[in-house]
C-alpha cells in the first residue's frame, strides 16, 4: 500500500518476538486455556514443517498446506485453520509456487483466540 499510494514512509521489518517454545507473542495468548497454550506452539512448528518441505523441493501450495493441515490435526486438535496462505512477501500476493522468496501465513482459532503468525521461506 505504500508503494501503491507513493507514500513517503519506509517500512522496516523485524523478527517475530517469541516465547522459548515458539509461540508468537501476543496479548490474544492470555485467553489460552493451558492446553490451548500446550497445543500453540505447533503453530509456528507446522510453519517450519512447510519450510522444510519447501527447502528439500516441494513447491506446491496445495501439497504444502495438506502437510501442515495434517500436521496441525494431529497436533492441535482444538484448533480451526481459518487459513495458510502462500504469498509475495512483498506485494502479499498468492503464489503458484513457492520458490525464491515466499510468505508462509496462517491464521488459526484456538479456544477464543484467533493467532496468527509468518515464516518467509527462503527456497
Amino acid at each position: 500500500m505504500v508503494s501503491d499510494l507513493n507514500l513517503p514512509i519506509q517500512i522496516e521489518g523485524c523478527p517475530i518476538v517469541r516465547e522459548a517454545d515458539g509461540l508468537a507473542l501476543s496479548s490474544r495468548n492470555a485467553y489460552l486455556t493451558g492446553a490451548e497454550r500446550r497445543q500453540a506452539p505447533h503453530i509456528f512448528k507446522g510453519l517450519k514443517l512447510v519450510q522444510s518441505l519447501a527447502n528439500n523441493g516441494e513447491q506446491s501450495p496445495a501439497q504444502l498446506k495438506k502437510a501442515a493441515a495434517a500436521y496441525w490435526q494431529e497436533n492441535i486438535p482444538d484448533g480451526e485453520l481459518d487459513y495458510l496462505e502462500f504469498v509475495h512477501p512483498a506485494r502479499i500476493e498468492r503464489v503458484d509456487a513457492v520458490q525464491g522468496e515466499t510468505l508462509a501465513a496462517v491464521a488459526m482459532r484456538l479456544g477464543k483466540a484467533r493467532l496468527i503468525d509468518n515464516l518467509l521461506i527462503r527456497s
